[in-house]
């Protein structure tokens, strides 16, 4: 029996979200940046700049931006120092921003043992047990909590950060980029480090969020479809026994993948093509493989997605 791909219509009347399949690690800092760790060494000083410290912060913040809403999976931290109570502990943290531009609402975070950190300065992944939702702008964080009052003798961690000068210039006037928790048992006294903590380094925390950014899909309701950059053009030829030929066009220059699945969800195909550039295209998919049956093929270009089905017999 002759095998026939035939394309219909997928009449999906609203848009709606869903989240990456693989999560980004964000960073502030340009690729490759070396990391230190900063630390105190004036007359009556001691600890890390970003850690226990004789100043007694407690809470180091990086705020990211992002367009839309993500989950913020965990973190990749670096960390230094030392530890003599094995058992006592710090938090990783996300943040929401608030109105003032510093860490407002705790979403959530993770407790993690001393004894189960890595000091070395090699990247660590911290996940946390659900996703937490974030929206536009957020914070995430590394706490050491309050070590003023005993019980952590032969303690001192700290966080590292980029080199002095690897924030730029044009950022500095982002008010609570990275920001700093004092010791106040009173609130959460969150002050920006570059202008309000005398210590105008500019410099971005090595704490590096892993998110799933939300995704726009929309279900193709007619030959020619748009969505942001993105149009779907109709795929050809249509009766076919061996190929589909998928058609689009970039009105901007993105990131462009194309998958496709069957109706149980399982992954048939997937192709990265990277970033495009303007312009109209065609990518053939061989199909001599597929068994028969209804399969949803998918074009994606950076948050936008574009879907439609089709049928094999």
């Amino acid at each position: 029996m002759i095998k026939q791909l035939i394309c219909t219509s997928l009449i999906v009347l609203i848009t709606t979200l869903a989240y990456a399949q693989e999560p980004d690690t964000l960073s502030n800092l340009s690729e490759g940046e070396t990391l230190y760790a900063p630390k105190y060494d004036g007359p009556g000083q001691w600890g890390f700049v970003l850690g226990q410290n004789s100043s007694f912060r407690q809470q180091f913040a990086e705020k990211y931006d992002i367009e839309g809403d993500a989950r913020v999976m965990g973190l990749v931290v670096h960390l230094s120092g030392t530890y003599q109570n094995s058992e006592n502990y710090v938090e990783f943290n996300v943040y929401e921003v608030a109105t003032d531009g510093l860490p407002g609402s705790r979403l959530g975070g993770k407790q993690i043992f001393y004894k189960d950190l890595d000091l070395s300065g090699d990247p660590m992944t911290v996940t946390f047990s659900s996703p937490l939702p974030v929206a536009n702008s957020f914070f995430v964080t590394f706490n050491v909590l309050d070590y003023l009052h005993g019980g952590f003798e032969g303690d001192t961690l700290g966080l590292m950060a980029g080199l002095p000068g690897s924030r730029q210039e044009g950022d500095l006037e982002n008010f609570g980029r990275n920001a700093v928790q004092a010791h106040n048992h009173n609130k959460e006294d969150w002050k920006d480090f570059y202008t309000q903590n005398f210590t105008p380094i500019a410099t971005h925390f090595a704490l590096f969020p892993i998110v799933e950014v939300a995704e726009i899909i929309t279900g193709t309701e007619d030959p020619h479809v748009r969505a942001g950059q993105l149009t779907l053009l109709p795929t050809y030829p249509n009766p076919t026994t061996d190929k589909l030929n998928v058609k689009y066009s970039l009105n901007r220059p993105s990131n462009v993948s194309i998958y496709i699945h069957d109706l149980k969800g399982r992954q048939m195909y997937s192709k990265g093509l990277g970033v495009q550039t303007i312009g109209e295209y065609r990518h053939v998919i061989g199909t001599s493989n597929f068994p028969g049956g209804m399969y949803i093929y998918t074009v994606k270009s950076d948050n936008v997605k574009l879907t439609g089905k089709v049928v094999v017999n």
